[in-house]
C-alpha cells in the first residue's frame, strides 16, 4: 500500500496504476463517504489508461485524523 502524509500527520492512501496509453492520466474521485472500491466494477473499462485511486480522509485505507 502506498501512502503519503499531510501536513497533520495523516495518512492518506493512493495508488498509480500504470497502463499502456500515453494519453493524460484519469484520476477516479469517488463520493465522500466510499472508498477506491467504489470503481472496482468499472476499473477494467480503464485498463488502457494510467489511473490514480485514492482515499479521502477517514475513508479505506486514509486514517481518520482531521
Amino acid at each position: 500500500m502506498t501512502f503519503t502524509e499531510a501536513h497533520d500527520g495523516a495518512r492518506l492512501w493512493y495508488s498509480i496504476e500504470q497502463g499502456p496509453s500515453t494519453l493524460p492520466p484519469l484520476v477516479l474521485v469517488q463520493g465522500r463517504a466510499l472508498d477506491h472500491h467504489a470503481w472496482d466494477s468499472v476499473r477494467g473499462d480503464f485498463d488502457d489508461r494510467t489511473v490514480v485511486l485514492f482515499d479521502h480522509r477517514g475513508t479505506g485505507e486514509s486514517s481518520s485524523e482531521f
